[in-house]
């Protein structure tokens, strides 16, 4: 999806906002340390030769001085590491799967039966998933977005977002269908609308045609 980033016409390179929040500065990771050209980086970091910066790995979030993995069971959202969505840490604190949300249903006769799961947001003719209805975010847990701009807003997820990826078929079949193999290397939600805002929780449509980008969700816009 993105190949390369077309120049400023004049003045020095200024990154959009959402990629700001990745950078860590190298010179503050290599006090008092041997350079090493093959390892660059501090732990759960990588380098970007674009950038002359390290970033954070996918499955890492920034923290003074450096960043920090999320532990094998949780994902990257906001910076910050949490249950995949429609999960919840159980009494052992391993994110575990919420009965009902989820479940597989027929959109046209509605055959979720859970007390708090009881709508069938339909994903073809035929097939949907079990979910209920909100009027925020807040009423989607932690890391649910509240479909505002569908006729009947519900609690769905944006599947793939922060996944790993190194070329476009590694995000197909995903919500975030498009790989940026520029900085981030991760799947990223795109072809949103900037008046419907069709993100995930904490993310915007931004609309980056200028650079060649094309209509992004991020955290913020430049």
């Amino acid at each position: 999806m993105i190949a390369v980033r077309p120049p400023r016409p004049r003045g020095r390179r200024v990154l959009p906002a959402f990629l700001v929040s990745l950078l860590v500065p190298i010179a503050s990771l290599t006090s008092a340390c041997v350079y090493d050209a093959n390892d660059r980086c501090g732990a759960d970091m990588q380098y970007v030769a674009e950038l002359a910066a390290c970033v954070c790995a996918p499955n890492a979030i920034a923290v003074p001085g450096g960043c920090q993995a999320c532990a094998e069971d949780e994902v990257v959202s906001d910076n910050q590491c949490v249950c995949p969505a429609g999960e919840v840490k159980n009494d052992v604190g391993v994110c575990a799967r919420v009965p009902g949300l989820g479940d597989p249903c027929d959109p046209s006769g509605n055959t979720c039966t859970d007390a708090v799961y009881n709508y069938c947001a339909a994903t073809s003719a035929t097939t949907g998933t079990c979910t209920n209805r909100c009027t925020s975010d807040t009423d989607c847990g932690t890391t649910g977005t509240c479909a505002d701009w569908e006729a009947e807003p519900y609690c769905r997820t944006f599947s793939g977002v922060g996944k790993s990826c190194t070329q476009q078929s590694d995000c197909a079949g995903l919500d975030a269908s498009s790989c940026d193999t520029v900085l981030s290397h991760t799947c990223i939600v795109a072809g949103c609308t900037v008046t419907g805002n069709e993100c995930p929780r904490n993310q915007i449509c931004c609309d980056y045609t200028s650079y060649g980008f094309g209509l992004l969700c991020q955290a913020a816009c430049q």
